[in-house]
């Protein structure tokens, strides 16, 4: 009988150890489950964290303003605000003539030749055999009589503005710096200095032409039409329209003549 109450004690001791290790086991199962969990959703948190700095850095990369060039060929962005008459188009492309004149340093004419533009070699090599080489041209119609002028930059030297008018193609010698930004108004801001700025418009009558300054702004003086204002004057003037829709310069000239 004692036997027997011995054995039974042993087993219910087994069983008994038997059970608490089983809850160890399932508790340190669990606690090794919630870790693993816990790992899981810290990684995930951890990744998503990253892709989001990512993506935001993709985001900002993205979106930040991309390099401009000076420079369009895309006829979607730009129509010039006037006609180009076949003519100038012939000049341009086609060896027609065109009427050259020499100005001086007050815009007064000199002389007057017939001219080509592949020929062209003035300021660079006049009296020898090397035509100009040009570079971007501007598309738009300068003194607002439904024409467009065609302002061609010469590297490093000055801008060849050709003008039509009564079936005639007139070219004029303009200082480089001198018409820098052109506006769809007409208006173009040049300089002189670092410290100047000049907003002016031009008119052509045939075989001349004519600047008129409009406003602008010299070591720290600003005028408007020829009347000193302050700086906030000045900048309220030019905070207009006339002051925006800026020309782009152009590499593919027979492009944008076709629109036009």
């Amino acid at each position: 009988m004692r036997k027997m109450l011995l054995f039974i004690s042993v087993l219910l001791t087994l069983m008994l150890v038997g059970c608490s290790g089983g809850e160890e086991q399932q508790e340190l199962k669990t606690t090794t489950e919630k870790q693993s969990s816990n790992q899981e959703t810290s990684l995930e948190e951890t990744t998503s964290e990253s892709s989001v700095t990512e993506k935001i850095a993709t985001e900002e990369s993205t979106t930040e303003e991309p390099t401009t060039e000076k420079t369009t060929d895309d006829t979607s962005t730009y129509t010039p605000n006037g006609k180009t008459p076949q003519l100038m188009i012939d000049v341009l492309f086609s060896d027609e003539e065109f009427t050259f004149v020499e100005t001086d340093y007050e815009d007064k004419k000199i002389a007057i030749w017939p001219k080509v533009l592949s020929e062209f070699n003035y300021y660079i090599d006049q009296f020898g055999d090397k035509p100009v080489e040009f570079g971007t041209c501007r598309v738009v119609d300068l003194d607002n009589d439904g024409y467009n002028e065609v302002i061609i930059d010469i590297p490093s030297n000055s801008s060849l503005i050709l003008h039509y008018e009564d079936n005639e193609v007139y070219g004029f010698m303009y200082p480089w710096r001198g018409i820098k930004r052109i506006y769809l108004s007409g208006i173009f801001e040049g300089s002189s200095g670092a410290a100047n700025t000049v907003y002016s418009v031009m008119e052509f009558d045939r075989d001349s032409f004519e600047v008129t300054e409009i406003a602008g702004g010299d070591n720290g003086v600003y005028y408007i039409e020829g009347k000193e204002v302050s700086l906030d004057e000045f900048r309220e003037y030019i905070n207009d329209d006339r002051f925006s829709g800026e020309v782009p310069y152009w590499n593919n000239l027979e492009s944008i003549l076709a629109t036009k």
